[in-house]
């Protein structure tokens, strides 16, 4: 199996997000000094990186019954 194939990343980004959560509520619990507020607020910014890249790791599916159309009638008021 390659270093860089898709299941590999996905996994990979999965438990980053989940080692980056854990650091975040231990530190929010724990928020005494600087070096924890700190901790916590790098923490935080690595879960939103690491569910952005994971979110983008998956395809876009498009939903056809959410693109309908309203009739003409219901458009206009």
């Amino acid at each position: 199996m390659k270093r860089n194939d898709l299941s590999s990343q996905r996994r990979f980004a999965k438990n980053a997000m989940i080692v980056s959560l854990g650091i975040t509520t231990i530190s929010g619990l724990m928020m005494h000094g600087k070096a924890a507020r700190y901790l916590h607020y790098t923490a935080g910014a690595a879960l939103v990186g690491f569910s952005i890249w994971h979110h983008q790791l998956y395809p876009a599916t498009r939903n056809p019954s959410k693109e309908r159309q309203l009739p003409a009638a219901e458009t206009t008021k």
